[in-house]
């Protein structure tokens, strides 16, 4: 009995595993010339042709729309016939349009600005850690430098070497707070700049 339930689990999913898999194929995009952007769908992540995607049957037909500049903008629709492998080969016409040269340009150059803006959002995190660093070297060393000079007043002798030490303490404390101060302040003004260069580039 048990041997006979085990060998319906494992009927069952393979069943199911064959119904899973049959439902995926592959896409196989290749263009002329290639190095074309290709986009899938609604995705805004392109491939770079030749490519190979994997999809759903079920979502047949399945919209790609083609980017290369000096090349025609092209959206087809392409029916899945295979549950295997699918191949599509496009040749993309040449666009002599001069306002579509220049509009696939501008969009070239606004996308890079983009690229720019969000590397330099992203670098802006490195000063701003540093900054954070600097604050807490600036508050130890100002704290050193208070200790040693609470110390120093309640010393006695002023003429002492305990003394002198405590004095000596207290100014090369401060003269590191201040430094580590002044470090900081460049790095968040580092930060600043680079976070308010990002959202320009980004928008």
């Amino acid at each position: 009995m048990r041997i006979q339930f085990l060998g319906i689990i494992i009927s069952y999913a393979c069943l199911f595993c064959s119904i899973s898999f049959a439902a995926d194929t592959q896409l196989n995009i290749s263009t002329w010339p290639s190095g074309s952007e290709v986009y899938l769908g609604k995705s805004q992540i392109p491939a770079i042709t030749p490519s190979r995607h994997a999809v759903s049957l079920d979502s047949s037909p399945v919209l790609v729309r083609f980017f290369k500049p000096g090349f025609r903008d092209t959206t087809v629709l392409v029916r899945l016939q295979n549950s295997n492998r699918n191949f599509l080969y496009f040749h993309l016409p040449t666009e002599t349009d001069s306002s579509a040269l220049e509009a696939q340009t501008q969009f070239l150059r606004q996308r890079a600005h983009r690229l720019w803006g969000k590397r330099t959002l992203w670098g802006s995190i490195v000063p701003a850690l540093l900054a954070g660093a600097f604050t807490g070297q600036t508050l130890y060393y100002y704290g050193k430098s208070s200790e040693a000079k609470n110390k120093a007043v309640q010393t006695v002798l002023t003429d002492s070497e305990a003394y002198h030490s405590l004095i000596s303490s207290m100014k090369q404390n401060n003269q590191s707070g201040s430094d580590a101060k002044t470090r900081a302040a460049i790095s968040l003004g580092v930060a600043g700049l680079m976070l308010a260069g990002g959202i320009f580039l980004s928008f």
